[in-house]
């Protein structure tokens, strides 16, 4: 395995990406980013992602454990997920994060990128919570929608 990391440079320290090429074929590589079996390795157990636009995710933060909620942003199969997640105890604090993966001979080359947003606006963050949540309510059946008085 290859790795490049470049984070923190001074034309941006609110960036930050990490390159690896991976001893792994691409299909591979997208299972462990978008399946729970694969994403427990990387994250922990119990991590989620919903791998289409809109789609909620929830992981355990990878330094501090602490968890993270987020909403995946763009989904394009094996070369791309775009998400934007935040700590779920502080949602002021939003980055945004996107993986590329491509085909390198029998390998795969994985990107990491991301960046802090500047001004995180409390209201967007609240307003990603509200749209994960009807997305969750709207994909139970109805007789669990009822609500008890």
């Amino acid at each position: 395995m290859d790795d490049q990391i470049e984070s923190q440079t001074e034309s941006d320290p609110a960036q930050a990406s990490v390159d690896l090429e991976l001893d792994a074929n691409v299909e591979e590589v997208w299972a462990a980013l978008t399946t729970a079996e694969g994403l427990a390795p990387w994250f922990g157990e119990g991590s989620t992602l919903e791998a289409e636009p809109g789609g909620a995710l929830r992981f355990p933060d990878p330094v501090t454990g602490r968890p993270r909620r987020g909403v995946v942003e763009q989904v394009d199969a094996e070369r791309e997920l775009s998400f934007t997640w935040w700590l779920e105890d502080d949602p002021t604090l939003v980055t945004d994060v996107t993986i590329t993966v491509q085909p390198v001979g029998p390998n795969t080359l994985i990107r990491v990128a991301e960046s802090v947003r500047p001004a995180a606006v409390p209201g967007e963050v609240m307003a990603w919570s509200w749209r994960s949540a009807v997305l969750s309510v709207s994909a139970q059946p109805a007789h669990q929608l009822a609500l008890s008085a």
